[in-house]
């Protein structure tokens, strides 16, 4: 997770994004090339979230985050930057 979302770049996001919010999250996904359910545990691991955040953000998913962008132009620039959804690809540094 250090190696894929590094703890300064995810506090710049969030900072850059007013805190934990559906912009910072897409921003996040979208740039790290990860898997929703990965940087839900990372922000909990990193003390961004409590275990109650990190339930209810499990619970939510990604399509729970694209349904509350802002507007369709956005959530279709993102599913095309993306390929498909995060929940079922590999990180790409990883690959």
């Amino acid at each position: 997770a250090s190696l894929l979302m590094s703890a300064d770049r995810v506090k710049t996001l969030l900072r850059d994004h007013g805190g934990v919010s559906v912009p910072a999250l897409a921003a996040m996904v979208s740039e790290f090339g990860v898997s929703f359910e990965s940087l839900v545990y990372r922000l909990h691991n990193l003390g961004y979230i409590n275990a109650h955040g990190r339930d209810q953000l499990r619970l939510r998913g990604w399509t729970g985050v694209l349904r509350d962008l802002d507007n369709d132009q956005k959530r279709r620039a993102l599913l095309d930057s993306l390929g498909r959804e995060p929940e079922r690809r590999a990180p790409g540094l990883l690959t």
